[in-house]
Parts: C-alpha cells; structure tokens; sequence
C-alpha cells in the first residue's frame, strides 16, 4: 500500500524556505485579514467550507489564526529562511518578520533576507532562488 512507503521514510519538516509567505492572518501589516473579504471573496472559500454558515467575528478570528503558522510555531522547529521584499505591496514585509521572530523565539533559526525594493515577486529574483537552493542543499544534507 501506498500508505506503508510513509511509514519507511522519516515524514518530519528538516527545513523551510519560503518567499514573502503570508503568516499572520490575524494581524495582516497593520490590517485586519477581514478586509480581504471585500476585496476577494474567492479567498474566504479557501478558508471556509462551501455552503457553511457565516461565522461570528470570535470564531473568524479564531479560525485565522489557526491559519497563521506565525502564530502556530511548536518548540524546535526546523531551520527557516525566508525572503521578502521591503516594497511588497501584496504580503507586508512585517509578515516573514513575524514568522522569523516565532521560530526564533520557540528555539529554532531563522535567516531572513529582505531585499531592497523587491516587490511580489521583483524582476531579478533568480539571484534569491539560487540563494534559496544552495540554502536548502546545506540544510538538506
């Protein structure tokens, strides 16, 4: 069975490397997530199951940040890297700040490359690929 594969391998995270992720639904660069309703309807579908009734604004927020991995980091996490750019108008830049100041504080690190100017994504992005690559092939070893 397909199954019994996963049981053969190790299925733990050995690191994460991510560009601008949204992590803190809750508190979205100073704006509530909510706003988003207006703005994408598609988005809160993703969020909540088809035909399920409105939720009350408690249990929204909870819902979010059940959602938020900046709010859900558990101790000894993995190594991160995360890279974002201070002109992203898409995923404020304050969400892999977040995210990086979490795994740090739950005893884990996180390498955070901000690039100047960089947008959602930037023109000459493959610069932070490669650097993604030789990250990951370090910590992949």
């Amino acid at each position: 069975h397909s199954r019994d594969l996963f049981r053969m391998h190790d299925t733990a995270v050995r690191a994460a490397a991510l560009f601008f992720p949204p992590t803190d639904l809750v508190d979205y660069g100073g704006r509530e997530f909510v706003f988003f309703a207006a703005e994408g309807p598609h988005l809160i579908r993703l969020l909540v199951e088809a035909g399920a009734p409105p939720l009350g604004p408690k249990t929204f927020r909870k819902l979010l940040e059940a959602l938020s991995p900046a709010r859900q980091v558990r101790a000894a996490p993995p190594p991160f890297l995360l890279i974002h750019g201070d002109a992203d108008v898409i995923v404020p830049v304050s969400q892999s700040e977040k995210l990086a100041d979490a795994v740090r504080a739950a005893g884990g690190t996180a390498d955070l490359i901000i690039k100047p100017g960089g947008g959602h994504p930037w023109p000459d992005i493959r610069n932070e690929i490669e650097r993604m690559a030789d990250w990951l092939a370090a910590h992949l070893q």
